[in-house]
């Protein structure tokens, strides 16, 4: 990520906790004190490995020190067919693999991944808030330029693509596929030099456990 330049950051992809609804657990609390006290017996899905839903179930793991087993899938598909047919007990899954699902009463939504309560879901508690501080899982998209791209090239970037964030072309079907434009504090020039450097020097401390130091962060869109 060093070998090229933050110009603006642009939408950020929910994820969201769901376990099935034959699971005894009804909050983040609840599923905390299950996996408690059934270490190694729920499973947690993903749509593969460094993904954000396998990185946000390691996240979880070490956070709430519990022991869940990481079951990857080769997409989120089929991982959502192996919660819903019971094979897996919950998914970090993505608003819209999980949102038709949660609404036909086929799985329960816990949490929201995000450091806060979101717009879409005002109902449902993060993470963070619901008993395990510190937790945040932000599957983020933005816009990179090469490193060495002159100050005001980026700036002229940034501005520009920051006031075609602000438009309603573009908002509307951002959040019809669930991905909500970031706001301007984040999506500044500075802040995104603040999360590159910290997700290149500590976002990957906690996936060690893993096997691997994986940066916990977004996906980017570079030029």
């Amino acid at each position: 990520m060093k070998d090229f330049a933050p110009v603006a950051r642009a939408v950020s992809a929910l994820n969201i906790l769901v376990v099935q609804p034959s699971l005894p657990v009804r909050s983040v609390e609840d599923l905390i004190a299950y996996a408690k006290a059934n270490p190694g017996k729920l499973n947690f899905g993903s749509s593969g490995v460094g993904f954000a839903d396998h990185l946000a179930g390691a996240l979880f793991n070490m956070l709430a020190r519990v022991n869940m087993q990481h079951i990857p899938y080769k997409g989120g598909a089929p991982a959502m067919l192996a919660l819903l047919s019971g094979n897996i007990q919950l998914i970090f899954a993505t608003v819209s693999t999980a949102i038709v699902h949660v609404n036909a009463g086929n799985l329960r939504a816990l949490a929201v991944t995000s450091a806060k309560r979101v717009d879409l879901f005002p109902d449902l508690p993060a993470v963070a808030e619901a008993g395990v501080p510190g937790f945040a899982v932000d599957n983020w998209y933005g816009f990179l330029a090469p490193r060495g791209v002159s100050k005001p090239i980026v700036t002229q970037l940034h501005a520009g693509i920051d006031m075609a964030l602000e438009s309603s072309d573009i908002k509307a079907p951002a959040r019809a596929w669930d991905l909500p434009v970031s706001d301007r504090d984040t999506g500044s020039i500075r802040r995104l030099h603040q999360v590159r450097d910290h997700e290149i020097c500590e976002g990957g401390k906690g996936f060690r456990g893993e096997g691997r130091l994986i940066p916990a962060g977004g996906e980017l869109v570079h030029f």
